[in-house]
């Protein structure tokens, strides 16, 4: 289950920073974000692309000749699952067949992005009171990586005035339809200004991003520091 902020505030900081870093209880996937698991498991699976051949003898020769490749897993069961989640779970597997999804990975101990694919999963074994559907138990899906290339878009911080501006966000590519928290981490500074927010707009009046909150990009995006005189 997730932390909460109050019980992540609670904790010392080298285990808030751990946590951050390894989010052991988010799956997120086309930047849906799935929690409350019981378990999961993600690894790379190695593959022969021909499968070896032995002789009449036993023995397979030559065996590191043999061409292969690994493609990522991803199994996350539930002992329980709402209903509404599993019902946004379907609606996001039947809306196209290819995703990116982004879990933690114990072997390089750092949080991977891939694109994948759906198992197909078995028939849900519902969960009711009363003749009211209210979840699922016992409910496991699967992810299989396709092995595609991510699709990448770009995320660039702009301060917005020609004055000197300290801590400001580096520009990156990042994998599109993934969640980022904005800013890197870093509070722009202006002397005689103080920043506010990220806007898509340089006057501020679109859509605007709170500094150091996680916002889904799915697509190229350019922030504006705005910027509010000094008292």
């Amino acid at each position: 289950m997730a932390l909460t902020a109050e019980q992540l505030a609670r904790l010392p900081q080298a285990l808030q920073d751990n946590y951050n870093r390894t989010r052991l209880d988010l799956v997120e996937i086309d930047g849906e974000k799935f929690s409350s698991y019981s378990t999961f498991t993600y690894y790379e699976a190695k593959t022969y692309v021909k499968s070896p051949i032995r002789s009449q003898t036993g023995a397979m020769g030559n065996l590191n000749s043999y061409a292969t490749f690994v493609t990522p897993r991803l199994k996350i069961s539930f002992n329980y699952m709402d209903i509404d989640v599993y019902r946004r779970l379907i609606q996001l597997i039947n809306s196209k067949n290819e995703f990116t999804v982004t879990c933690y990975d114990v072997e390089s101990d750092t949080r991977v992005t891939n694109k994948m694919y759906f198992s197909p999963n078995d028939y849900p074994e519902i969960y009711q009171q009363k003749l009211k559907v209210l979840g699922l138990l016992n409910y496991e899906i699967e992810l299989v990586g396709t092995n595609n290339d991510l699709d990448y878009v770009s995320l660039t911080y702009n301060a917005n005035t020609t004055d000197t501006v300290a801590q400001m966000p580096t520009s990156r590519e990042i994998p599109k339809n993934t969640n980022v928290v904005i800013g890197n981490g870093l509070t722009p500074t202006r002397s005689g200004y103080e920043f506010v927010k990220w806007g898509t707009s340089a006057d501020g009046s679109t859509f605007n991003y709170l500094n150091c909150e996680e916002y889904l990009i799915y697509k190229n995006t350019t922030l504006y520091a705005i910027w509010r005189a000094s008292v």
